[in-house]
C-alpha cells in the first residue's frame, strides 16, 4: 500500500443510482467536508495544492466533474474516468494558449506497484487501494457527479 494524504478523502454516499454523489476534499476541515457515506484516505497529484491548470502540473482539478467511463483494463487495477476538462476548464486553458491535460481518473494502485515517495504521488488523479476502487466501482456508475474541493 502507498503512503496517502491523511488530509485528503473520497466519499460515497450509499443512495441510488439517481441520488447518489461522490466528493473528494482536498482538506480534513470537519466544517467543510459533510459525511455523505463511506469515506477513504486518498492519494492525490504530486503537487496538491491548488487547482489543475494544465498538463503535467501535477495537481488534481477541483470542481465538480462527472463519472464518464469506466475502465476494467486500467494500468491501476480498476479506474473511474472523470469529465476533466469540463467547458469552463477548456475556455480557460484556450485563452492561456496551454494544453489543460485530461486522462483524470479515481483508480487503484499500479499493476507493476512500486512504492513511491512521498504521499500524493498521481499526475492529478485521484488513488485509492485497490480493494477501495472495487468498492467505488460496484457502487459509483456513468453520470456520477464527483464533487473536489480544497
Amino acid at each position: 500500500m502507498f503512503p496517502r494524504n491523511p488530509n485528503s478523502r473520497l466519499e460515497t454516499n450509499g443512495q441510488s443510482h439517481e441520488n447518489r454523489d461522490s466528493q473528494v476534499g482536498k482538506t480534513n476541515d470537519p466544517v467543510q467536508r459533510k459525511r455523505a457515506g463511506p469515506e477513504f484516505d486518498v492519494g492525490l497529484g504530486s503537487s496538491p495544492v491548488g487547482h489543475k491548470q494544465e498538463r503535467g502540473d501535477g495537481k488534481t482539478p477541483v470542481g465538480t466533474y462527472v463519472v464518464d467511463r469506466r475502465n476494467p483494463n486500467s494500468q491501476f487495477h480498476l479506474s473511474l474516468g472523470l469529465s476533466y476538462p469540463n467547458e469552463i476548464d477548456q475556455v480557460v486553458a484556450n485563452v492561456r494558449g496551454i494544453d489543460p491535460g485530461d486522462n483524470i481518473f479515481i483508480h487503484g494502485e499500479p499493476n507493476n506497484f512500486r512504492r513511491r515517495p512521498g504521499r500524493d504521488w498521481t499526475e492529478g488523479c485521484i488513488a485509492v487501494t485497490n480493494s477501495e476502487i472495487e468498492l467505488i466501482y460496484r457502487v459509483v456508475d456513468v453520470g456520477t457527479p464527483v464533487h473536489i474541493y480544497h
